[in-house]
């Protein structure tokens, strides 16, 4: 799927979704692209795919920090309050953790060639959904 900047493995444009895109966009972002194309109005945008986030933990090291903290205790036997802390260190582990410089560039041009300099809103669809 490396077909430049906008449409590669970081970013595909919602037009371009389609059914079997759902593992890499998420499943309301896929059907986005499948009513686009019947003709229903459909606001642009853009999917962040999940390759982005593989190779953001990868690149970063975060992946083997992140599965640190999710394997100190089976899910079974954590209180609420033990999965609540477990994600606040994880998203704050993210939130700390700068993209690697070239990946950043690449996400921050993909987005300028799509929305210029435009306002947008950012709305979360994960796989599986």
């Amino acid at each position: 799927m490396e077909r430049g900047l906008i449409t590669g493995r970081w970013i595909i444009p919602i037009e371009e979704t389609r059914e079997n895109t759902g593992k890499v966009c998420g499943g309301k972002a896929s059907v986005l692209g499948i009513l686009h194309r019947e003709g229903l109005t459909v606001p642009a945008g853009v999917c962040i795919c999940t390759e982005t986030y593989e190779t953001y933990v990868d690149r970063t090291g975060l992946r083997g920090r992140i599965l640190l903290e999710l394997s100190r205790k089976p899910f079974e036997e954590m209180r609420w309050e033990e999965l609540w802390d477990i994600s606040e260190k994880i998203k704050h582990m993210c939130t700390r953790t700068p993209f690697p410089g070239e990946m950043e560039k690449e996400l921050e041009e993909g987005l300028a060639s799509y929305f210029g300099d435009k306002a947008v809103a950012v709305r979360s669809s994960a796989p599986g959904e």
